[in-house]
């Protein structure tokens, strides 16, 4: 998914030459992100990482990888049954999504745990100006995946926030524009 990202960045370039590109990812979006800079640390102008699983704090998945067999598939709520704690609000998407998996091959989970030593093994490798932000009521990604990558990355320019009283979604929660605002300030002042 890297690469397929990389070939987003590249068309946007091509298509908006002497325009800034900033990446912004969400959960699965965040992490794929996070991976992206990681390796092509100098691509992009930088990242805004919401939600983003960058360390595996919350065991969304269980232990990885998955114990079943290869090649099978997982029903979509297996996180929310994995979850040791009282659920109440959102989840992973809006209600009927038509882009929600329902269902999702093994790999997809298990792929989480090979980016994520990736990330951690080359977090020195993270250079780009990257603003973090998550919800202290995600009960999806903690919160301390964003704190320990922000602690752990070598970019001179890091921007960490943590909204009080918003869960997964984010932008899209009631009071969400003010997360917008703030992204846009964040990619504003480095385009000056």
């Amino acid at each position: 998914m890297v690469e397929d990202l990389r070939l987003v960045v590249a068309k946007a370039k091509q298509e908006n030459p002497n325009t800034p590109v900033f990446v912004l990812g969400h959960s699965m979006g965040g992490h794929i992100s996070a991976l992206y800079g990681t390796k092509y640390p100098h691509d992009v102008n930088g990242f805004i990482l919401a939600a983003g699983v960058l360390r595996y704090n919350t065991m969304n998945f269980g232990h990885l990888p998955r114990p079943e067999p290869a090649g099978s598939f997982v029903d979509g709520s297996v996180s929310l049954t994995t979850l040791n704690i009282p659920f109440e609000g959102a989840g992973l998407s809006l209600d009927n999504d038509p882009l929600m998996l329902n269902k999702f091959s093994v790999s997809f989970p298990n792929g989480f745990k090979e980016g994520i030593k990736y990330l951690k093994d080359n977090d020195d490798e993270f250079v780009a100006p990257v603003m973090l932000i998550s919800g202290n009521k995600d009960v999806f990604v903690a919160p301390k995946d964003a704190i320990d990558f922000y602690n752990e990355t070598n970019s001179m320019d890091k921007s960490l926030i943590l909204y009080p009283n918003f869960g997964h979604l984010l932008m899209l929660e009631n009071g969400g524009q003010k997360i917008n605002d703030d992204v846009a300030e964040w990619i504003n002042e480095r385009v000056k």
